[in-house]
């Protein structure tokens, strides 16, 4: 016996005034409750359950029968005869739910006589689904329960579809607010550019005028703060084509450039001496993709790997690029030394769910990286590492530049 049926067996009846003792309220249920009214709308019930996927049933106490109605039960995903009762019920829902709805139930029964919950059903030959169940109870004449009927409905696809255009919304805002970022950063960027040209053209004539005056102590200095410059302005080339909104077309790209650009952005200036950044790639590959699509991505997945690395030690922080030929394609696999994914989101990523989205910083997620990569022809795969830490592989149409001389 379940624990609800052991409890509803030492349950004091209803008191007569206690809403929920008498039958339904409703007109339609209320002049139909003898079974020979409910036989009468056996065909009307059969076609709304056809109609809406419902699967009404019925609840006998004691003993403890379920019976459902024609098709009730493969309807929810399970064979006819497979939820003969509460108990055999109950085996087929989320451990996790098991419990609260026994105590909902409860609850319920003692007060408003009306039930309604959803809970996760476990079909022994497919994935878990959403139900939507809903139940009135019904008394004997001294207010004890004898009975619960109701209705089932799977509500999965409907449950799937809100959470994924709730996703979309939030991944179209999301856009919305990097596209004004980018407005002002390349805007920023074009103010930038300017005064730093100022200052080259100032420090130019000035190391001109410290070789006239033989001022060999300041030369070296003005050497390497003219570099700064020109790091500097590179930095904000690149900067303005990563947010340039010109169409994008594939083309054959080195993977060594590829790379050095993403860093830049990435890790700009100082920033790359907070993280170990090792290196790995074969020389002379290329890959066939949209250029600046592609340094989206490894951008973000860089800014991914800093996220998870963002409370460990400096000494601890450890970011390993590298980059092969595999057949006919280049991979470029990114590995940090952070707490890696957790199962779920491996899960989520191999079902290809569309609300996954990257687990630190703004990114444009790990779900929109894989559809540019798989726009280009290429493949995304993702895992952890062996010793720990996240790793993620790139695959994407190859050119070997040795070879094809």
């Amino acid at each position: 016996m379940s624990c609800l049926s052991a409890e509803i067996e030492t349950m004091p009846p209803m008191p007569s005034g206690v809403p929920g003792a008498q039958t339904s309220a409703d007109p339609f249920f209320a002049v139909n409750w003898s079974e020979h009214g409910l036989l009468e709308l056996a065909p009307w019930l059969e076609i709304v359950a056809e109609a809406n996927a419902i699967s009404f049933f019925n609840w006998h106490v004691r003993p403890d029968r379920l019976t459902w109605n024609r098709g009730g039960e493969e309807r929810m995903g399970f064979q006819s005869g497979t939820l003969s009762s509460f108990g055999q019920w109950r085996r087929f829902v989320a451990p996790e739910d098991a419990a609260w709805i026994a105590a909902d139930v409860a609850q319920h029964i003692r007060s408003t006589g009306h039930l309604h919950f959803r809970y996760r059903a476990l079909p022994p030959e497919s994935r878990p689904r959403i139900m939507d169940a809903v139940g009135h109870c019904v008394y004997g004449r001294h207010g004890e329960l004898e009975r619960i009927i109701g209705a089932v409905r799977d509500v999965t696809e409907n449950v799937e579809t809100a959470r994924d255009l709730h996703h979309l919304r939030d991944q179209f805002l999301r856009r919305a607010r990097l596209d004004s970022v980018g407005a002002v950063a390349a805007g920023l960027a074009h103010e930038l550019n300017q005064p730093l040209s100022a200052a080259a053209n100032f420090l130019a004539a000035a190391e001109i005028e410290a070789r006239r005056a033989e001022n060999a102590a300041v030369l070296p200095h003005m050497v390497r703060a003219a570099h700064q410059i020109e790091l500097s302005g590179d930095i904000i080339r690149r900067l303005r084509t990563f947010l340039s909104e010109e169409d994008r077309f594939p083309e054959w790209v080195s993977v060594d450039a590829l790379v050095e650009d993403a860093l830049a952005l990435a890790l700009p200036g100082h920033e790359r001496r907070r993280v170990d950044v090792r290196l790995g790639l074969e020389p002379g590959l290329r890959v066939f993709a949209d250029r600046i699509q592609l340094q989206q991505v490894l951008v973000n997945l860089l800014h991914n790997a800093l996220g998870a690395m963002a409370e460990m030690p400096r000494e601890q922080r450890a970011v390993v690029i590298t980059g092969c030929a595999r057949d006919e394609r280049v991979e470029i696999a990114i590995s940090d030394t952070g707490g890696g994914f957790a199962q779920d989101l491996l899960d989520r990523f191999a079902e290809r769910s569309a609300s996954l989205s990257s687990a630190h910083g703004m990114g444009i997620g790990l779900s929109i990286c894989r559809h540019i990569v798989e726009a280009q022809g290429g493949e995304l795969l993702v895992a952890n590492g062996v010793g720990g830490g996240a790793l993620i592989r790139v695959l994407l149409p190859a050119d070997i530049m040795e070879d094809q001389a």
